[in-house]
């Protein structure tokens, strides 16, 4: 992760447990190598690496130390054997032979130099694999039956115990001084339209990392997609307050978290003590979403954005703004009987989609108090809103307790009422729109370095007569309590 927002990989840099700032010299030509790579590489870029081409590079990686170790081990031999040593696993002092009484201190000297030359070159491909971890387990409850939609998952009126579920491993291999590659498998649990009980698995960030300066970074793959204030953490538990972010922000597109493509960030010092870290982003992404009751797929062409962080001691500001030209195919089923029913055109072919958001964190290790707001607009029919959250927390120790409220409305209600309001998406079986507020109440409990305990009770309501970020329409309020185990490794 960065060095002082513990944004980038490296998962021992998590905000909560804190992050050091280092100055940095401003970069040359970051700009126009930006252009003149992306612009080349592009097209391979976009195409991230399949899982199995990444399980093959780090097993031949593996299999290289292991060959390593052999080597060392025969040598370890010949030395013992020369010097007549305890003979390995016997307990016994080997015979002197001829050999051994007639070697000469240079043949030794040349073996033993060989085991210390094998060890550093042993230690240094180590050196260069670094392999981190992060793990959440637990277990959430609702008082309705309309199921809450957690991302991936959702929450049901009886304990589950996948929706917060997630297993995450990070590999940095250091090809040379300014090249790393990195990659990032999560698992999480995954909710009922999959028909399935397994965990969900995927490759969220394969990217190569190029240090152009002291300051600049390029990355070539697949990678996070920055929209918001703690996208780069996401899965990782242990860096945030909650048990998860609040779902009227993060919910409803947080399936997009990663793209394909090319990415400069630039990080330096400036007057005053402030950190900047600046990124831009060009790329695109597909996956699947469930939208109107049918799982159908959203293909984000031309996607380019960029963020801006700036870090002053204790308090930290953040600004993100993208656009994308979105595609949904096929069409849901619900939609696709309006259109033949009615004569509608309800096509979503390439509509440019806008996101904007603020967002501020201050913490001086006692209070601690953070809060976004976003906006998204899309063209034609399908919803644009505006979220929001607000949170304050106190550290009592080593437990912090933190209240937080969230909401999220519609814009462009009208856009979804046809044929003279006969026809309203926001009405089942479409479900299009989603409102809803809400409190939650939580405290974090810190176990010790790397593990935090957590529980929250969230109460949900102002539906304004829509589904919410639930499946269906659920009762006037609801309630949610969740208890997960953070842990970083």
């Amino acid at each position: 992760m960065a060095d002082w927002l513990c944004s980038e990989p490296g998962l021992a840099g998590a905000p909560v447990h804190g992050c050091r700032r280092r100055a940095r010299q401003p970069g040359c030509g970051a700009a126009a190598a930006f252009i003149l790579v992306a612009g080349a590489l592009y097209p391979a870029a976009a195409a991230a690496l399949s899982e199995a081409e990444i399980l093959r590079r780090f097993e031949a990686y593996e299999e290289r130390i292991e060959a390593y170790e052999k080597r060392i081990e025969a040598l370890e031999s010949e030395v013992r054997s020369l010097r007549g040593d305890e003979q390995p696993g016997t307990g016994s002092v080997a015979p002197a032979t001829a050999t051994a009484d007639t070697v000469t201190g240079e043949e030794l000297d040349r073996v033993e130099e060989q085991v210390r030359a094998i060890n550093d070159e042993l230690a240094e491909a180590r050196s260069r694999l670094r392999l981190e971890g992060f793990a959440t387990v637990g277990v959430a409850r609702s008082s309705d039956n309309a199921a809450f939609q957690n991302n991936n998952a959702h929450i049901h009126d009886d304990y589950d115990f996948n929706a917060d579920t997630v297993l995450g491993l990070q590999a940095t291999f250091q090809v040379n001084p300014d090249v790393d590659f990195v990659t990032q498998v999560v698992a999480r649990g995954v909710d009922e339209s999959r028909d399935t009980d397994d965990f969900h698995l995927e490759v969220e960030w394969a990217y190569l990392k190029y240090r152009l300066d002291a300051n600049t970074r390029l990355l070539l793959g697949r990678s996070r997609l920055p929209l918001f204030m703690h996208s780069e953490y996401l899965e990782v538990g242990y860096a945030y307050p909650w048990v998860r972010p609040p779902v009227e922000v993060y919910g409803l597109i947080g399936q997009f978290s990663s793209f394909d493509g090319a990415t400069l960030r630039y990080s330096r010092l400036l007057p005053g003590s402030w950190v900047m870290d600046a990124q831009a982003y060009l790329g695109g992404h597909a996956t699947d979403v469930v939208l109107a009751g049918s799982r159908t797929n959203v293909d984000l062409d031309r996607l380019a954005g960029g963020t801006l962080r700036m870090q002053k001691d204790d308090l930290g500001l953040f600004a993100s703004l993208a656009r994308t030209d979105t595609t949904l195919s096929p069409l849901p089923a619900a939609l696709q009987a309006v259109e033949t029913a009615f004569g509608l055109d309800l096509s979503v072919d390439d509509e440019e989609v806008t996101f904007a958001g603020l967002g501020y964190q201050y913490d001086n290790g006692r209070w601690m108090t953070m809060g976004e707001y976003t906006q998204v607009r899309i063209d034609g029919w399908l919803s644009d809103w505006d979220a929001w959250y607000l949170t304050g927390g106190y550290r009592w120790g080593q437990v912090m307790t933190h209240l937080t409220f969230s909401d999220i409305s519609n814009t462009d209600n009208g856009d979804r009422v046809f044929l003279g309001g006969a026809l309203n998406f926001r009405d089942p079986p479409f479900l299009i729109d989603s409102e809803q507020s809400s409190w939650t109440l939580g405290f974090r409990y810190d176990l010790g370095s790397g593990v935090a305990l957590k529980g929250e009770w969230q109460h949900v309501y102002n539906f304004q007569g829509t589904a919410g970020l639930f499946s269906a329409l659920p009762d006037d309020s609801v309630d949610i309590w969740s208890f997960v185990l953070d842990m970083m490794f």
